[in-house]
């Protein structure tokens, strides 16, 4: 069976994030699941229910400690750094996740507010390009309080040129809206990828369409650029990870609406592109 590989997953702690992003997050959640779900549930009532499923009892803020997780479960987790490049020592910190942790590829969220093309991002950029490590860079909107200019993925257009060699996943591929960009750019940047994190809500809510846009992003930007992920354990709440694992398998035996998926660009797609940046 082909390997399978979830490029986008989160280990969670509560105190990680600003309260007003969790507020947000119980708002928006909380109507899907009533949505998808059927279950009719307030802000307070989604956070209490389901936040808690979100915690990892392991996962803690030092990032010895994923990085201890990734040793124990080599086969199942590959540890990414999260790294704010306007920290003080940032590269220092980020020398230490690496050469000394063991971690295996960044986390980049420029809708802290920051560019990924910034000087400060360059410093590290040029750091992660001589570890041979991948760097995954949120794209697309986020919620409040954080601010989703930064995370637009013409931004990455920059960082592609500048740094040729470097191993570059556009988290969400600008999620649905701007997935063209992320498509468009993917096929003239050799070292350019996106991940479909964020997806599953489109395969359950309007399935056709998901088909059309994956396969012109596939004939875009070629299927060795695409990876498949999920952004759990949040989106797990509302589509369970089987669910669209399912999905995705199940492409190339629908011809109905005369679009066609092999099963190599799916296999691809689910675990062969990621292994192979990964170095797994």
């Amino acid at each position: 069976m082909a390997v399978i590989v979830d490029a986008h997953y989160h280990l969670m702690q509560r105190e990680w994030f600003p309260e007003p992003l969790w507020e947000t997050l119980a708002s928006h959640l909380g109507v899907h699941v009533s949505g998808d779900r059927g279950q009719k549930l307030t802000a307070q009532e989604f956070a209490t229910k389901y936040f808690p499923t979100l915690w990892d009892p392991e996962g803690e803020l030092l990032f010895r400690k994923i990085a201890d997780l990734a040793r124990k479960h080599p086969t199942r987790l590959i540890a990414c750094a999260g790294i704010d490049p306007r920290r003080k020592k940032a590269v220092t910190i980020l020398r230490r996740c690496v050469e000394e942790w063991g971690m295996r590829g960044v986390k980049y969220h420029p809708d802290a507010g920051w560019d990924p093309n910034g000087r400060e991002s360059y410093r590290l950029l040029e750091r992660i390009q001589e570890w041979g490590i991948p760097v995954v860079t949120h794209t697309g909107f986020f919620f409040p309080p954080l601010h989703s200019k930064h995370a637009h993925p013409l931004l990455l257009d920059d960082v592609c040129s500048d740094f040729p060699d470097l191993k570059i996943i556009a988290a969400h591929s600008g999620r649905p809206l701007m997935w063209e960009t992320v498509a468009s750019m993917a096929a003239i940047h050799f070292n350019l990828h996106g991940d479909l994190a964020g997806w599953q809500t489109m395969v359950v809510r309007d399935r056709p369409r998901f088909r059309q846009i994956l396969r012109r992003y596939i004939d875009i930007a070629g299927v060795e650029k695409i990876l498949w992920g999920t952004d759990d354990p949040v989106y797990d709440v509302l589509i369970p990870t089987k669910q669209y694992l399912e999905a995705m398998r199940a492409l190339p035996d629908d011809t109905s609406d005369g679009l066609r998926f092999t099963t190599a660009e799916i296999d691809a797609i689910l675990g062969g592109n990621a292994a192979r940046l990964f170095g797994l």
